[in-house]
């Protein structure tokens, strides 16, 4: 009644309680309507708020800035339902009765010390002083526990993200890194860079326990749990956690995700904490990405507002980016490249020639996979019974092991899920009942068979339930897969490297996705004289000592990587050319990669050489990759009758989300899929 009164007279009212904002006097249907219209999506009003009726609205308290910004922009409309003074006298209580009444207030910008900068042993750049202040004014006015620096690859992060430890006075600093760039980025930094020589310990340290004491502890990604049985010991007053390439834990269900979040929660239990995650390349996709950022930064972003976040948000959210925006940017500190570095760099497409390039065009996959996929589908079609025979022997088995009516529901609500999912399966409705088995069968099953069965399960579980997929990714991965490698193998005499070694002012970095080009181009190089470092898995054990030799060695010369061993945290100003040997499957992985020598600290003009296959009129596997996916997927439904999704990458992310491992065969073709897809950044 007393509401409906206010509504009446004019009279709006803002409270806030322990969890939520209440707007009193206020028509919710009419700022319903408003809001629709105006971002022409129903989410925004069904998950944001918590209770709509005729005279009130409510929200939890993380959604203040997102509906503050709604207000103004539904103020900017030459016309709206809610009338336009009760919208301005929200915005005005919002500013005066919530917590946002902290924001801008000048007696709240002392969180740093700006005098301790003097640790760090020369001046620091004004976009690096910039970041500090932004972090000195919002994170106590917005009531955070951290900051996104979204810097350009090679603009002085790790600078930056220590100086912010000497201005905030922590007594303890954490620094998560890819292991890469532990001793020769971070310890050297700090070993060089800091005034006072201060002691430190580095994950990549013979034995197994870090010393307590100190003031700096480097820990690589998967060294996550020690740094967690570090925290448990250490009583700190201030602890700042600096996650280096946070773009590598931008999905919530990751065990590395988890783990970074649980090193925070127990370090804020035990001492102030700040977070500062870093990145050149930080949000691919807002929505779904930005959630690790929010769970680590933001204490009023609990379970209830992470689900009504997600559904607003989602992966795939087109609509409200603009409020999605407008948040992470409040949170985040942008440093674009043209900022901070300002040599030239000139990109050249090198379109080559080779012999006998038949078997790497489209049109001669494309029969190849037809064939393998028909003869695959044979396969499995004929063995089809013996295989649901053996699975469900392996079923029969598990079910004499349970006890308790708990576990008889959870194994019937798995042979449901497997049922959905056997009869059609669609990526975004049966996430969850794929994450579920994929649980359950690694968790529940596995466990209770006999040691000659679990193996054969692991296996024989993929095809029982999505067998399209299996023969999708088998016919990528062995067509596919080996005829783009084998391809850019061929390529490699033709690509004219020497000249463009020899035409370097400085040094060359060559790039490739396939460890197959690197042993082709590692030989090929040498008989032409050079003394090549060779970058892969198998090599990278030595990766500190092989960069170490790329620079001081002047004959050491080209270096050969895959994107996955030196695209990302290595300083490569040694080098001003780069020779991408194949376009890596993401934007964001190329621009990581040219970030290794076009950086702060290059002083000359880099030059990118892109090399791509030319086989005139006839599309390839070198440049139309996006092709022979769509077609191989209608071609798996016109063989089976089942329509194979169409997002297949979303699709194959929800096989791995229950972070346990799958089969061998399993994650093989889920890679090659991931990798064959190179999908636009907005699809990521």
């Amino acid at each position: 009644m007393f509401s409906g009164v206010l509504r009446l007279i004019g009279l709006v009212s803002v409270k806030e309680t322990e969890t939520h904002i209440i707007i009193d006097g206020l028509n919710g249907t009419f700022l319903m309507d408003d809001i629709q219209k105006t971002w022409n999506t129903s989410r925004l009003n069904t998950y944001m708020f918590t209770e709509v009726a005729k005279h009130r609205v409510s929200f939890p308290k993380f959604f203040a800035i997102d509906i503050e910004h709604i207000l103004v922009n539904l103020l900017k409309l030459v016309k709206t339902k809610t009338p336009r003074r009760a919208l301005n006298k929200i915005l005005v209580e919002l500013r005066a009765k919530t917590w946002l009444a902290d924001v801008d207030k000048e007696e709240k910008h002392t969180l740093l010390d700006f005098s301790k900068v003097k640790e760090i042993g020369f001046p620091l750049l004004d976009h690096q002083l910039d970041f500090l202040k932004m972090y000195n004014r919002i994170v106590p006015s917005y009531k955070l526990g951290g900051m996104l620096l979204a810097a350009t690859p090679g603009s002085g992060k790790t600078i930056t993200g220590l100086a912010l430890g000497s201005c905030l006075g922590a007594d303890v600093i954490i620094i998560i890194s890819p292991k890469n760039a532990i001793d020769r980025v971070w310890g050297a930094t700090i070993e060089n860079n800091l005034t006072g020589k201060p002691e430190y310990w580095l994950s990549t340290n013979p034995g197994e326990a870090a010393p307590l004491g100190l003031r700096y502890y480097v820990f690589h990604y998967e060294a996550l749990n020690r740094a967690i049985e570090l925290m448990a010991k250490l009583n700190p007053k201030r602890v700042l956690i600096d996650l280096d390439e946070s773009h590598n834990f931008n999905e919530i269900t990751s065990q590395r995700t988890q783990l970074f979040l649980d090193l925070i929660a127990m370090s804020r239990k035990k001492a102030e904490t700040h977070v500062v995650l870093a990145s050149g390349t930080p949000i691919k996709a807002l929505g779904a990405e930005a959630i690790p950022l929010l769970r680590a930064i933001d204490p009023f972003f609990n379970a209830d507002c992470e689900q009504r976040f997600k559904k607003i948000f989602g992966k795939d959210a087109k609509k409200a980016n603009d409020i999605l925006c407008n948040r992470i940017g409040l949170v985040s500190f942008k440093v674009v490249r043209s900022v901070v570095i300002t040599n030239k760099v000139t990109t050249i497409q090198k379109n080559i020639q080779i012999p006998n390039w038949g078997p790497y065009t489209l049109d001669a996959i494309r029969i190849d996979m037809a064939k393998f996929i028909e003869e695959r589908h044979k396969f499995y079609k004929n063995g089809m019974a013996e295989y649901e025979k053996e699975y469900n022997l392996c079923l029969d088995i598990h079910q004499k092991s349970l006890r308790t009516s708990a576990d008889f529901d959870g194994f019937e609500l798995y042979k449901k899920h497997v049922d959905t999912i056997r009869k059609f399966y669609d990526p975004k409705l049966h996430k969850e009942e794929v994450m579920y088995c994929n649980r359950y069968e690694l968790s529940k099953i596995s466990p209770t068979l006999p040691q000659e069965k679990r193996k054969p399960f692991r296996s024989i579980r993929s095809i029982i339930k999505y067998v399209h997929l299996k023969i999708m990714g088998e016919a990528l991965g062995s067509i596919l897969g080996k005829r783009r490698s084998a391809c850019h193998v061929a390529m490699v005499p033709h690509m004219g490297l020497p000249d463009i070694v020899d035409g370097a002012l400085k040094k060359t970095v060559i790039f490739t996705s396939y460890v197959e080009v690197v042993k082709a181009m590692e030989p090929y190089l040498r008989e032409e004289g050079y003394r090549p470092i060779a970058v892969y898995g198998e090599t990278n054990k030595d990766l500190a000592a092989m960069i170490a030799k790329f620079d001081k060695d002047p004959d050491a010369n080209p270096i050969i990587a895959t994107y996955p061993s030196l695209s990302t945290a290595v300083p490569l100003v040694m080098a001003n050319t780069e020779v991408l040997s194949n376009m890596p499957w993401r934007d964001n992985e190329r621009e990581q990669a040219v970030a290794r020598v076009d950086r702060i600290g290059q002083d000359s003009e880099v030059f990118i050489y892109e090399i791509f296959l030319d086989t005139g009129s006839y599309g390839n596997v070198s440049t139309r990759s996006k092709d022979i996916m769509e077609w191989s997927r209608a071609q798996v439904a016109a063989i089976m009758g089942i329509d194979a999704p169409m997002d297949l990458v979303e699709s194959l992310e929800s096989m791995r989300d229950s972070q346990v491992p799958l089969d061998e065969s399993a994650l093989a073709f889920i890679d090659e899929i991931k990798r064959a897809f190179p999908l636009e950044t907005a699809e990521l």
